[in-house]
């Protein structure tokens, strides 16, 4: 019965401390499950439910912002929003948080240190309330040395930390998986571009990792040459490194790219030299990006779940937002293998 009818004079609007009263539960608990958050136990969840229900709690935006004078601003930060990854993320966090009445700004770093650290900061007083970043030059030592009290959490995959919440695919499985669809199709001669020597948990690093695994379960031979490192994932560098391989061609079959543009711009090179993808080399990237679905032929691609990243982002920044204090945790979300022309079988 609502709260009006059950205390006939008391017209007062239920409150969140009402339902977590109801409920038994604290109000932090109240908060994830009304902001949806993907890790409460199912009884919890009817518990709060049903509280909510019996009182008719509704949440109030102008209560919100009021009791913390905040204006309901998250902010997005990336190295890049040229880059197809950072906006198609980009536009999956502003949907996701506008279900949520939250306005997001984006950030762009460059990957630039000093504005890095200024989003582990938290910029300062400008009233945002929580940050989504995915740092390029910082690593999990920085940003705890320069972090404010704004809450965070990390998106990439040099991050992994178990001390500031962090979503991302898991891209050593990926990688495997990856490079053993190029070995069930018949290819043994394959390379890896993308590599990045910035320590054991950099994107490239930990795809390496999988295309290594997945080279020896089938007991193929790792060669060393054929591990060819990028200073960027950019279509300009997979040309570089591309025009390096025309004259070794005969020598591979495949290659592994640690993202789609790297592979779009070595097909445009392999292209130009009369070399035939998939025929005589496959190909294949990380991130279904539009470019590599309309290139020809079409790019096989591994693509991680963006809605999937977007809404574990968005409630668990809202859970710390509204005062969670549980351990923070690193979330892996869903990817999957498009197999398209790139990597068809001979």
């Amino acid at each position: 019965m609502p709260a009006d009818e059950r205390s006939g004079s008391d017209t007062r609007r239920p409150t969140l401390k009402d339902v977590a009263e109801l409920a038994g539960v604290s109000w932090s608990t109240v908060s994830n499950v009304i902001h949806d958050h993907p890790y409460i136990r199912d009884e919890t969840r009817k518990r709060v439910e049903a509280a909510i229900a019996e009182i008719g709690y509704r949440p109030s935006l102008v209560g919100r912002q009021l009791r913390r004078g905040r204006s309901d601003l998250l902010a997005l930060a990336v190295p890049e929003i040229a880059s197809p990854y950072f906006a198609h993320m980009a536009h999956a966090i502003i949907a996701e948080a506008e279900q949520h009445q939250y306005t997001v700004l984006i950030d762009e770093t460059g990957g630039n240190i000093d504005r890095e650290r200024n989003v582990a900061a938290g910029y300062s007083s400008r009233g945002i309330e929580g940050i989504i970043f995915s740092p390029l030059s910082m690593d999990v030592a920085d940003i705890l040395a320069a972090k404010g009290e704004t809450p965070m959490v990390l998106l990439g995959e040099h991050v992994q930390n178990g001390r500031i919440d962090h979503v991302a695919i898991d891209n050593v499985q990926s990688a495997i998986e990856a490079t053993d669809h190029l070995i069930a199709t018949g290819r043994r001669k394959i390379a890896f571009i993308g590599y990045q020597p910035m320590g054991p948990t950099g994107t490239g690093d930990l795809r390496l990792k999988g295309y290594r695994q997945s080279l020896s379960a089938a007991k193929i031979p790792l060669d060393p040459t054929l591990v060819l490192e990028a200073d960027g994932f950019t279509r300009e560098e997979g040309e570089r490194i591309a025009r390096d391989l025309v004259p070794r061609v005969s020598d591979i079959d495949a290659i592994v790219c640690a993202n789609d543009l790297l592979a779009i711009g070595a097909m445009r090179i392999f292209r130009r030299a009369g070399i035939d993808v998939p025929r005589d080399i496959a190909l294949l990237g990380w991130d279904n990006s539009p470019d590599g679905q309309y290139a020809s032929p079409e790019l096989t691609t591994v693509a991680p779940d963006l809605p999937a990243i977007a809404r574990v982002a968005i409630r668990t920044l809202i859970s710390r937002i509204d005062g969670l204090q549980e351990t923070p945790r690193d979330f892996s979300v869903p990817h999957k293998l498009l197999v398209r022309e790139s990597t068809s079988g001979r």
